[in-house]
C-alpha cells in the first residue's frame, strides 16, 4: 500500500499480480542487455579442455536449485554420446543438485565471474537454457542467461515455457523443447548445420540488441516514473 507503482519483468507476473497488489500505475520491463561484453578473445584455457573439433555446449546457472533441469541434460548428453562423441556438454556453477551418473561427454566447471563466464559463453558452440517448471510457482522466469548467450550470438535450446517462449522462435534464433528426444535432436541438427548455427546466433543478437537494449529500457523507466509523478 506504500508504493506508488509496480515494475514487472513479465507480462505473466503483472498479470498473476493484479489479485496480489494493491492498484497502482504498473508496467512491464523485461530483462534486457546492459552492455554489450568486449568482443576481445579472452584466452582463459576452456578450448584447451576439449580436443580440437570438439563441439561444445554449454550451460551455466545455479545448479542448487531443482527447477534447472539438469536431469533433462543428462539425459540428453548420454541420447548425444552414442550418435556424436564430438559433442560436450559443459556445465558451470559451483553446486548441482543432481547427481550426475553418465559423465563421459560432460565437463563441469566451477562459477567464475561474469566476464570470464561471457568468454566461455564465446568460446562454446550453442548454450542451454533448461528448466523444470515448479508446480508452485504460477508464473515463470525471464532468465537473464538468454540475454547473454544470443549477444554471443550463440544459437539457444530452452525451455518452453513462460517468457522463454517470448524470446525463441523456433528454428531462427534457437528452438524450445520440454523433450530430451527433441532437444537431442535439435543440438545434432544445429552442430551439423553450419551456416544454420551462424544464423541463429545472428538472429539472436538481432533480437536482444534491437528489443532488449538499455535506451528501450530507459525510456519505459522514464514513462513510468512521469507517469507516477503525475498522479
Amino acid at each position: 500500500m506504500l508504493v506508488d507503482g509496480y515494475i514487472f519483468v513479465s507480462d505473466e507476473l503483472m498479470t498473476y499480480a493484479q489479485t496480489k497488489l494493491a492498484r497502482r500505475a504498473q508496467t512491464v520491463i523485461p530483462n534486457f542487455q546492459c552492455a554489450t561484453p568486449s568482443t576481445k578473445n579472452h584466452d582463459d584455457g576452456i578450448r584447451k579442455l576439449f580436443r580440437a573439433d570438439a563441439h561444445i555446449v554449454l550451460w551455466a546457472g545455479n545448479g542448487y536449485h531443482h527447477w534447472h533441469a539438469l536431469d533433462t541434460i543428462e539425459r540428453v548428453a548420454k541420447k548425444i554420446y552414442s550418435k556424436d562423441a564430438d559433442i560436450y556438454f559443459l556445465l558451470v556453477s559451483d553446486q548441482f543438485w543432481h547427481p550426475f551418473l553418465w559423465k563421459k561427454n560432460i565437463i563441469f566447471m566451477k562459477s567464475v565471474p561474469h566476464n570470464i563466464l561471457l568468454s566461455y559463453i564465446r568460446h562454446s558452440d550453442m548454450c542451454l537454457a533448461l528448466y523444470h517448471k515448479p508446480a508452485w510457482c504460477p508464473f515463470y522466469f525471464s532468465p537473464l542467461k538468454i540475454i547473454d548467450y544470443m549477444t554471443a550470438k550463440k544459437p539457444v535450446i530452452a525451455s518452453n515455457y513462460g517468457q522463454i517462449k517470448n524470446m525463441i522462435v523456433n528454428g531462427k534464433n534457437g528452438y524450445i523443447s520440454n523433450s530430451p528426444d527433441t532437444i537431442a535432436q535439435q543440438i545434432l541438427f544445429i552442430k551439423n548445420n553450419n551456416r544454420l548455427r551462424k544464423n541463429m546466433g545472428a538472429s539472436g543478437y538481432e533480437y536482444v540488441t534491437k528489443n532488449r537494449n538499455v535506451k528501450i529500457a530507459a525510456d519505459l523507466y522514464h514513462d513510468i516514473f512521469t507517469t507516477i509523478k503525475l498522479i
